[in-house]
Formats: C-alpha cells, sequence, structure tokens
C-alpha cells in the first residue's frame, strides 16, 4: 500500500514540529493509546512534520514493569518520560513528586522548544472520561506560549459523565485548544458543537482507529484449537465480566474452547475469577498472561480463533472505537463485537465482523459460537476484515488529514492571537 511519501506535507506546504504529550500511557510499550501514538507520530513524520513525545506520568508498577528506559527512540521518533522515571514510586509524596516533576519539566521543554520555532503545535493524548489538573495546567501553559494545543480525543468526556463532579461541568476538555482530533462520528458531532458553542473557529478532524497492515501481518486460519483472545484494559471490570458470562455460554458448546486475557495481571485476574464465582473448571479454561510485548501480542493475534471486543448500549460505547477491532482485523481474524458506535457504522455482520446486540451476553456468546463452529466461515469473514483495514484504518491513509488538522490549529491559533491584538 503507497502511503504519503517521506517528505511530503498537506495542502500548507510547509513541516510542523509536533510534540505529543501524554499520560497514562507507556512507550515503547503498551496498549490501545501507545499504538495510537505511534502510528499519529509515524503518519505526521510521513507527512513531513518533525515528532517527538513527552510522557509526563509513570506507567510501570512492580514487578510487572516492561518498559525500562526514561527515554529513548521509537519507530525513529524521541521520546522522553519527563517524570525522570518510568517506575511508579512506593510512597504516596514519592509519586505526587513525580507528578509535578513530569509537568514541570514538560512545560521547562516547551519553553525551550518555542524558541525560534513558529510552527510548534502541541497534541495532547490524555484521558478525557476525569478532570485532569495535570492537563489543565500543560494547556495553560502552552496557551501562554503561544502553542496551540490539540486534543487527541478518543473517550466520552468528563462533561457528560452522570458522575461527574460540579467543577468538571464547567470546564470543557476542549477549553483552550485550537482543534481536536477525534475517533468516532460521535465525538466529531460533539466536538463540532461544543466549539461552536463558545464562538471558536477550531474544528475537529475525525480519524478512526489506525492500525500499521505491514506489522500485522495475517497468517492461515488456526484450526487445530479454538482459542478466543480478549486484550483487556484497566478500568473495564464490567466488559471483562461480560465476556466471562459470554463465554459461559460458549463453554457449554465447545468446552474446549480457552479465553485468552492480556492487559490484566494473573494475579487480579485471578481473583476477578474468584469474585465472579467461576466453576475451577471454568477458571481452568481462562489463561491470563497480562501485559506483554508487542512481538508476543501479535502472536496471540496469530494463535487466536476469534477476537473479541464487547460493546455496550450506552454513551460511553457509542463514543469509543477500540483500537484492538483494527489490530485484529488486520491479522485476518473474524472479530466478534457489538452492532453499536463506530462498529456498526464500519462492520458487517457475517462479512467482516460478528456482531452481537450491545449488552447481551448469551447473543454475543452465540457470535463466538457461530465463528468456532463455521471455521470457513471464520476464514472468510477474517480475510474481509483484512481488506477492510486496508483500506480504512492503516496510519498511511490518514497522514495528509493528520498534518492538515493540526495546520489548521495553528492557523486558528495565529487568526485568534491576531483578534486579540487587533481588540
Amino acid at each position: 500500500m503507497r502511503g504519503v511519501v517521506a517528505g511530503e506535507t498537506g495542502r500548507d506546504g510547509a513541516p510542523l514540529v509536533v510534540v505529543i504529550v501524554g499520560c497514562a500511557l507507556g512507550l515503547p510499550h503498551g496498549m490501545a493509546a501507545t499504538s495510537r501514538v505511534k502510528l499519529f507520530s509515524r503518519a505526521l513524520a510521513d507527512a513531513g512534520d518533525t515528532v517527538r513525545v513527552m510522557l509526563t506520568t509513570v506507567t510501570e508498577r512492580p514487578p510487572d514493569v516492561l518498559n525500562t528506559e526514561s527515554r529513548g527512540v521509537v519507530d525513529g521518533i524521541p521520546f522522553e518520560y519527563t517524570t525522570g522515571t518510568t517506575v511508579r514510586a512506593r510512597t504516596f509524596l514519592g509519586r505526587r513528586s513525580a507528578e509535578v516533576h513530569g509537568v514541570a519539566v514538560a512545560i521547562v521543554r516547551l519553553v525551550a522548544l518555542r524558541r525560534g520555532r513558529r510552527r510548534l503545535v502541541v497534541l495532547a493524548f490524555i484521558r478525557t472520561t476525569k478532570w485532569s489538573p495535570r492537563y489543565v495546567t500543560l494547556t495553560t501553559a502552552a496557551r501562554a506560549l503561544g502553542i496551540p494545543v490539540v486534543l487527541e480525543f478518543c473517550e466520552l468526556p468528563w462533561t457528560l459523565m452522570a458522575d461527574r463532579r460540579p467543577w468538571e461541568a464547567l470546564w470543557s476538555p476542549l477549553a483552550l485548544t485550537s482543534g481536536a482530533i477525534t475517533i468516532s462520528s460521535y465525538l466529531t458531532r460533539w466536538t463540532n458543537a461544543e466549539y461552536a458553542s463558545r464562538h471558536s473557529t477550531a474544528r475537529a478532524t475525525e480519524v478512526p482507529i489506525l492500525v500499521d497492515v505491514d506489522e500485522v501481518r495475517p497468517s492461515p486460519y488456526p484450526r487445530a484449537r479454538s482459542t478466543a483472545l480478549y486484550c483487556a484494559g484497566p478500568g473495564y471490570d464490567e466488559s471483562l465480566a461480560f465476556v466471562l458470562e459470554a463465554m459461559r455460554c460458549v463453554w457449554l458448546r465447545q468446552p474446549q474452547c480457552q479465553l485468552v486475557v492480556t492487559g490484566i495481571a494473573p494475579h487480579e485476574l485471578g481473583r476477578h475469577l474468584s469474585e465472579w464465582g467461576l466453576t475451577q473448571a471454568e477458571a481452568g479454561r481462562v489463561l491470563a498472561v497480562g501485559r506483554v510485548s508487542r512481538d508476543a501480542l501479535l502472536q496471540l493475534y496469530s494463535d487466536a480463533s476469534v477476537c473479541l471486543a464487547p460493546l455496550f448500549d450506552d454513551r460511553r460505547s457509542t463514543a469509543r472505537f477500540p483500537t484492538k477491532i483494527a489490530e485484529y482485523a488486520a491479522a485476518a481474524r473474524p472479530v466478534v463485537t457489538s452492532s453499536v458506535g463506530e462498529a456498526r457504522r464500519y462492520l458487517q455482520d457475517g462479512a467482516t465482523a460478528f456482531l452481537a446486540e450491545p449488552g447481551d451476553a448469551a447473543a454475543f456468546g452465540g457470535k463466538i459460537i457461530e465463528a468456532l463452529s463455521d471455521p470457513e466461515l471464520a476464514a472468510a469473514v477474517g480475510i474481509a476484515a483484512r481488506e477492510l483495514a486496508e483500506r480504512l484504518f492503516d496510519y498511511r491513509v490518514h497522514a495528509a488529514s493528520l498534518h492538515e488538522a493540526l495546520a489548521s490549529a495553528l492557523a486558528c491559533a495565529s487568526s485568534h492571537a491576531q483578534g486579540c491584538r487587533h481588540a
């Protein structure tokens, strides 16, 4: 597949200096946010921009430590943990000190980068589900330095959360930003309406889930054994419980099927299995592999008979678009997910995925059984999903639009600054 050749730029014809500022994501190893940061970086570099990544929080909790270096280069992009370490401190004071240090050093780096650079943009990767003083501090500092901030927006904003705190209703995650990159049509509509209500000329640019189709190579569909893969993550206990309930339905028909779970430490998953009342036989069919390296994850994709991505009939799932769906698809593995939001928009049941009604564990389990019971159909669905990933989700497809979105944010910020000077 041909992408944007290195050195090309967007319509404005001039390269940018892009600083990706992230929190709660690791490099070089991590989960969905890590993958998206890497692919954004590579896309922007292909578009001719200079990119660096600053991580303002630690990511590693002993003994489960994957990222050990506080600075380095990944995929040709330099990165730095501005905390000075990747590992979480043991004491409360140590953890708070690392947070302050991470933000302070990031601001110092921005000050240094700002000197002599007019085409500097910050791309913020944060969790938008909770108000963050770290994010407010960094956006305020960037604004004071005259650096536009673009928010990478992939989850429901805190202002729409039912359990939001009083100040979260007043402070939007889009405040002080000059644009946003949204992952779903739901977030695109909300973002543009929010900017309009603020009389801002900023706009959202929609970029779906991304994958490098050259990295995730398809392999022949496995037929020797049945394996369901679920790439879990912290904070999604409801999804894990749902998958286990669905697998109970599967095990009644396919008792030999093994559920492989990534992203959760084995001891933590074991505690969940006990709390949720799985029998010893059921628990024995669950394999917890914890956090794994990228190479190990790609091998798990290759070994899987079916890959799981449950969603629910709520605003959170409608706003999301799990990155793992693109990676499952690129590996030519059949995806079982829910007919909601972007999954319903991009995927077709029985053709490019197996879609169940959201929130129905029995129906979800039925779709897993459908895939496992017909290897020919499962293989065909996987191949069609791979073709979809090549056409719509490969990061090269979106390189020019990403550059143009950041260039537009720079123009928006410049226009705002000129308006203030002339007022």
